[in-house]
């Protein structure tokens, strides 16, 4: 009995030591948490082709330092051609403010005109005043604007820390991953080893079809608009494949987009062609993308994905509905798998 009583102030102090690492870390990782998870969805994304290479007899080094040089380049030349026509239109943009309030202001005298016999005069006088629109406008894009440059130094922090981090992930990966399966107890050592293959193939899947439909909608969107002549047609091709990932409300954000940009010409002949290609775009998505490209990604009830976007929205904002969708197909996925084995087992 004394034995046992000797030993509990050192249970204790290792605890202890124990829970204040583990804090440390926790905080550590919820400063850090977006360029943690960009890493892991990029290490994950690579992680195949390093396979690969260390299968061809590469050692592991050997081959994370490959797969990762050459995503860099591609990365970094992808950046430069298509970053530099959008820079160029951004700087544009700036250039000529003064003259992007007049067509915005003339847009929305458009705009009116056009609805003024469809909605109550209360409505037109109210909710449609061009300068009062205009002004509200540019409240909403000075609050989006950053009050200093003090972003600037997370930034280089992020830009800095997530290849790191990648590549760490990268050559260790499967150590880590072998090391959290052998925490399991055998009796669910299989349920387990389910149960993470089948997190990592649904994120590596969606993160591949997610790709694929921006680049298939950037593709269709960007040449289309400057094809039908509408002013920054490679930006708004950009925003509209870019809000296209935002489930149920992003296809009418890009729409929406493309919309108010044809409404700054005079006449309004840029209307009809610009939501024309929005409308092949949006029909190869509909036709084509999702059913054949993201259909295998995830799989999970129209009510459900409902739920969880209007919930993930709710606590994380737009982000939060690009990742509803995957992580209740996950979730569901999980729990299947959990029910099916433990009721193997006995355990249910």
């Amino acid at each position: 009995m004394r034995s046992e009583s000797s030993h509990l102030p050192v249970q204790i102090g290792f605890l202890a030591l124990v829970a204040a690492f583990a804090a440390v870390m926790a905080a550590g990782a919820a400063a850090l948490a977006l360029p943690i998870a960009i890493a892991f969805l990029a290490a994950l994304a690579l992680n195949p082709a390093v396979d690969f290479l260390e299968g061809a007899g590469l050692p592991r080094m050997v081959s994370a330092t490959v797969v990762f040089l050459a995503f860099l380049l591609v990365t970094g030349v992808a950046v430069y051609l298509g970053g530099g026509a959008l820079v160029d239109q951004i700087q544009e943009l700036s250039a000529n403010k003064e003259q992007l309030q007049q067509r915005t202001l003339l847009g929305l005298s458009n705009l009116r005109s056009a609805l003024a016999d469809t909605l109550p005069a209360s409505v037109v006088q109210e909710h449609l005043d061009p300068q009062k629109n205009l002004e509200r406008i540019e409240s909403a894009l000075g609050d989006m604007r950053p009050a200093d440059l003090s972003f600037l130094g997370e930034a280089v922090t992020y830009i800095i820390i997530t290849p790191m981090i990648a590549f760490i992930l990268l050559l260790q990966g499967q150590v880590i991953y072998r090391s959290l399966l052998s925490l399991a107890p055998n009796r669910y050592f299989e349920m387990t080893l389910l149960l993470v293959n089948n997190i990592r193939r649904q994120i590596v899947a969606y993160i591949k079809g997610l790709g694929i439909q921006w680049l298939i909608m950037a593709s269709i969107a960007a040449p289309g608009f400057m094809f039908v002549g509408l002013p920054y047609g490679p930006l708004v091709g950009v925003l509209v494949a870019t809000t296209n990932i935002v489930p149920y409300i992003g296809p009418g954000m890009g729409a929406a987009t493309a919309l108010a940009v044809a409404l700054m010409e005079p006449g309004g002949h840029l209307i009809l062609p610009a939501l024309a290609v929005v409308g092949v775009a949006q029909l190869v998505d509909n036709v084509f993308t999702q059913p054949v490209v993201l259909a295998g990604s995830v799989q999970v009830h129209p009510i459900i994905a409902i739920l969880a976007v209007i919930t993930m929205q709710q606590w994380f904002g737009m982000a939060g509905m690009v990742v509803a969708i995957p992580l209740a197909s996950i979730l569901v996925a999980s729990i299947q798998i959990i029910y099916r084995q433990l009721k193997a087992f006995g355990a249910l």
